[in-house]
C-alpha cells in the first residue's frame, strides 16, 4: 500500500514523540515532518523549496522542475497556494512553512486528504486507514448510512470519512492545518463560460500534454484500448509519443452482448502502427461478484472490489508488461458529457429549440413521452437545491420501495438510493433530520453545471477506488481525464453546451479530429454488462447469501436483512432489481467485515506508548 503522512504540532505538543510508517522514507524533517511509505518509485514524489517553504507534489505531477519552481514562487508571492492547482497532472501537493501546512488537493477527488486530532496537533494522510489505527477508531456508521442511502447529497457526509474522529478534505479544496482550527477554501474553477471552440482547443492540449509527458516519465507504458473514444484517444496519443509500440489492451467480457466494442479496438490498432494489440477474453471466472475473498481492502466500500477477479484478468498484461504506468479511460464519462439535468439549463436560459431537440430524443431512447421530459426539464428549473433536499428527507421518512416510472424521474438534482427501501426507519429519520437541517441552511447554487462537477466528483472517488485495487495487483494506473488541466478545460464549457443527443462526445470529438480515426469519432453504441453481472450473481448465488443472511450492516442497524435478501433472491433469478444498489450493500459488508479482521502494521513504534508519551500518562 502506498501512502504518505505528515505531522503539524500544536502549541502544547512540541516535544511529543512520533510513531514513523512502517518502511516509510523521510521527504523532510523539521516542525512539520512528512514521510511516505510504500513505493513511490518512478517520479512519484517531486520536492522544491522556496523562501524557507517545503513543497512535495505527491502523485502524477507533470510539470517539469522549472514549472513547479516557477508556479510555486507565483502562488507565495500572490499568497494563493490554489494556484498550484493550475498544474499538469492529479497529484496532492504540501506546502509547509514555520506557521502551518497547506494542502492543495485535485479537482476530482482522486487525492482526498484525510486528518485527524493527535496529541495537541493533527496528524494527516492520504489514507484513512493509518490515522484510525494510530486512534484506535471504528467504522463511522454515520457516514455510511449517507453514503449508502442518498449519496447524491455529498453535504451530508462532508468533512467524515470511513472512520470516526478521522477527517476527510473536500475536493478541489486547500485544507491549511495550523495551531488553530483546520481551515478548507475552494479552488476556483470556472464553470461555463468558454466558448466550445476554444474549450475544445484547451481539451486537445490538455490532452497531448497528459499522454505526452506520461512517455517522457514512464516509458515502460501500457494503455487500454476499449474501442471506445476515451482509453482509444489516450492510447493513440501516447502510441504517437512512444519510440517502440505500445501495448495496448482490448478486454472483452464474456456475454456482454456486443462485439463492437473489439470491432472499434482492431479497427483503431490498424490505423496506429504505434499499437501492439493485446486482446484478452474473460470467461465465467472473471465475472462480477466472484472471488471476494481475494478483494484487497480499500480506504472505503467501493464496488470496484465487485470486480476484482475481472480487474485482474483486465490488467494481466499490464503487470506481464512491467508497465510503469497503464493509462485508463476511467473519467471520461463525467468530464466531457454531463448528468440529465442539464435539459432544465436550456430551460433557465431560453434554448427551448434545443430543450425540444434534446427532450424528444431522450423521449424516444427511453420510450416515454415527449412531453413528460419537457415538463420534467421545466420543474426542475423551478426546483431550488433547498427544495430538492426537502424531497429527499420525505422520501427518506416515507420508506418502501421508490418506484422510477421513466427516464425524466431521473430530472432531479439529488435523490435517495434504493437501499432505502432496506433500511430500518430509525436509520432513514436520522438522516432525514440531517439532511433537513443541511437544507435550512442551504444556499448553494445549483444547475447543470454544479449537478456535472458532483457527478464528476463522486468519479474521481469510483476511479480511485480503482486506483487503489489495480496498484494492490501490482499496476499502477493512470486516469489522464481526472488531471487537473483536462478537468478546466472540459468544465469551461457549459454543460449544455457540451452534451447533446445528437453524438457522443462533442466536445473531444472536436478536440482531436483529425488525430483519431474518423470512424471512432461516429460511434453511437455502447456495450451492455448487464448479463454479466446476472451471470455473477448466479454463480456467486451461495456466498452471496451466506454473506448477506447474517450481515453486519444489520448487526449495527443500518440494513433491515429481510427486504435485502428477497432483492437478492429476485436478482439471482434475473428479475429487474436495483442492481446498483444491490452492489453497494454487497461491498459495505465486505469491507466491513476485512476492518475487523488483521491487516498490517502501519506504524513503526508501537501507538500505545507512543500516546503515552504525548499525553503523558501511564
Amino acid at each position: 500500500m502506498r501512502w504518505f503522512a505528515g505531522w503539524v504540532p500544536g502549541s502544547d505538543s512540541v516535544d511529543v514523540v512520533l510513531p514513523t510508517p512502517v518502511g516509510s522514507r523521510r521527504i523532510w524533517a523539521g516542525t512539520h515532518p512528512l514521510w511516505t511509505a510504500g513505493d513511490w518509485s518512478g517520479e512519484r514524489v517531486r520536492t522544491v523549496q522556496v523562501d524557507g517553504c517545503q513543497i512535495a507534489a505527491l502523485g502524477v505531477c507533470l510539470a517539469t522542475d522549472a514549472e513547479l519552481a516557477a508556479a510555486v514562487t507565483d502562488a507565495q508571492q500572490a499568497g494563493d497556494y490554489a494556484r498550484l492547482a493550475k498544474l499538469p497532472g492529479n497529484c496532492v501537493i504540501v506546502v509547509a512553512d514555520e506557521q502551518a501546512v497547506s494542502i492543495v488537493t485535485d479537482l476530482a477527488g482522486l487525492h482526498p486528504v484525510f486528518y485527524t486530532r493527535w496529541a495537541g496537533g493533527f496528524w494527516f494522510a492520504s489514507s484513512p486507514l493509518p490515522l484510525a489505527d494510530l486512534i484506535g477508531a471504528g467504522p463511522d456508521l454515520d457516514w455510511m448510512t449517507s453514503t449508502l442511502l442518498c449519496a447524491d447529497v455529498p453535504q451530508a457526509a462532508e468533512g467524515r470519512s470511513s472512520f470516526t474522529r478521522v477527517r476527510r478534505s473536500r475536493p478541489g479544496h486547500v485544507l491549511v492545518l495550523g495551531e488553530g482550527e483546520p481551515t478548507q477554501h475552494p479552488i476556483p474553477l470556472q464553470l461555463g463560460g468558454t466558448s466550445f471552440e476554444d474549450g475544445a482547443a484547451a481539451l486537445r492540449a490538455a490532452l497531448i500534454t497528459a499522454a505526452g509527458r506520461r512517455v517522457e516519465m514512464w516509458p515502460e507504458m501500457t494503455a487500454d484500448l476499449s474501442g471506445g473514444l476515451d482509453s482509444s484517444t489516450l492510447a493513440l496519443l501516447a502510441a504517437a509519443c512512444l519510440p517502440s509500440q505500445l501495448p495496448a489492451v482490448t478486454y472483452v467480457d464474456p456475454l456482454s452482448g456486443s462485439v463492437d466494442d473489439l470491432t472499434y479496438a482492431e479497427m483503431c490498432a490498424r490505423s496506429a502502427p504505434g499499437l501492439r494489440h493485446v486482446v484478452v477474453h474473460g470467461d465465467d471466472t472473471c465475472l462480477p461478484f466472484l472471488d471476494l475473498d481475494a478483494a484487497p481492502l480499500l480506504d472505503e466500500p467501493s464496488q470496484e472490489v465487485l470486480l476484482v477477479a475481472r480487474t485482474r484478468s483486465r490488467l494481466a498484461p499490464a503487470l506481464e508488461h512491467g508497465s510503469q504506468a497503464h493509462l485508463s479511460g476511467d473519467g471520461g464519462d463525467a468530464v466531457l458529457v454531463g448528468p440529465l439535468p442539464y435539459l432544465a439549463d436550456l430551460v433557465r436560459t431560453g434554448r427551448i429549440r434545443d430543450l425540444l431537440r434534446e427532450a424528444g430524443s431522450w423521449a424516444r431512447l427511453r420510450h416515454r413521452p415527449a412531453h413528460a421530459m419537457v415538463a420534467a426539464a421545466v420543474r426542475l428549473a423551478r426546483t431550488s437545491y433547498a427544495d430538492a433536499l426537502g424531497q429527499v428527507t420525505r422520501r427518506l421518512r416515507a420508506g418502501g420501495p421508490h418506484r422510477r416510472r421513466g427516464v425524466e424521474d431521473y430530472l432531479t438534482w439529488c435523490s435517495v438510493s434504493p437501499t432505502a427501501a432496506w433500511a430500518p426507519a430509525p436509520v432513514r429519520h436520522r438522516l432525514a433530520d440531517h439532511v433537513d437541517e443541511i437544507r435550512q441552511s442551504a444556499d448553494y447554487k445549483i444547475g447543470g453545471d454544479e449537478a456535472a462537477m458532483a457527478t464528476l466528483q463522486w468519479n474521481g472517488g469510483a476511479s480511485r477506488a480503482f486506483e487503489q485495487l489495480a496498484d494492490q495487483l501490482g499496476v499502477p494506473v493512470h486516469v489522464p481525464f481526472l488531471d487537473n488541466q483536462v478537468i478546466a478545460a472540459c468544465m469551461g464549457v457549459t454543460v449544455a453546451d457540451r452534451t447533446t443527443t445528437a453524438a457522443a462526445k462533442p466536445l473531444l470529438a472536436a478536440a482531436v479530429d483529425g488525430m483519431v480515426p474518423a470512424e471512432l469519432l461516429t460511434r453511437r453504441t455502447k456495450g451492455d454488462y448487464t448479463a454479466c453481472v446476472y451471470a455473477g450473481l448466479r454463480q456467486a448465488a451461495p456466498h452471496l447469501r451466506a454473506l448477506l443472511r447474517a450481515p453486519l450492516l444489520a448487526e449495527h442497524g443500518l440494513i433491515d436483512p429481510a427486504p435485502l435478501t428477497l432483492a437478492l433472491d429476485d436478482a439471482i433469478n434475473g428479475q429487474n432489481v436495483p442492481l446498483p444498489a444491490l452492489g453497494d450493500v454487497v461491498a459495505a459488508e465486505l469491507w466491513l467485515r476485512r476492518i475487523h479482521q488483521p491487516r498490517p502494521d502501519f506504524w513503526a513504534t508501537h501507538v500505545q506508548e507512543v500516546h503515552h508519551a504525548a499525553t503523558g500518562t501511564r
